[in-house]
């Protein structure tokens, strides 16, 4: 890269903190997910997974003030950085889920990880398997009328693009 191209060279905002920690809380969001789709909603397994999501939470929420996510349709991105990847576009990956149907920006705040995100893991299977004629994921989340999850979306079909 040569002097010039580096002055047209788009600037990113670092990170507020180790992009380690949002990684973290994805991982252990993804594994609740799972678990919602295996598990008895009294299964001591379950129940493990979703109190690990909580806890999850609680270190990001003394850096930020809330998580704002932008999906790819095999990534999460978070101030440039991937932090939930996933390279094939396989259907039960998150971001993939989120794409397909639109989805491009994720905000969680304070106060998700309460009873707001186990309504969330319990539309993330319902899109997973979701028939032609079913309600997608931004109809699910909609109705939700969820107070602590934003989300910015794409209207699929006019342009033919997503």
């Amino acid at each position: 890269m040569t002097a010039t191209d580096a002055t047209h060279a788009p600037e990113r905002e670092e990170p507020p903190f180790a992009p380690a920690i949002v990684e973290d809380v994805l991982k252990i969001l993804d594994k609740a997910v799972r678990a919602h789709q295996l598990y008895m909603h009294n299964n001591p397994t379950y129940l493990n997974a979703v109190e690990n999501a909580r806890r999850a939470f609680d270190p990001l929420w003394q850096q930020i003030d809330d998580l704002v996510l932008q999906v790819t349709e095999t990534q999460l991105i978070w101030y440039g950085v991937a932090v939930h990847s996933q390279p094939d576009k396989a259907g039960d990956s998150l971001p993939w889920i989120f794409f397909k149907d639109g989805l491009r920006e994720l905000t969680l705040s304070p106060g998700f990880e309460n009873e707001e995100m186990e309504r969330f893991l319990a539309i993330i299977p319902k899109v997973r398997h979701a028939q032609a004629h079913e309600d997608d994921l931004l109809t699910l989340l909609w109705e939700q009328e969820f107070e602590s999850l934003r989300y910015r979306y794409v209207e699929l079909g006019d342009s033919g693009t997503a």
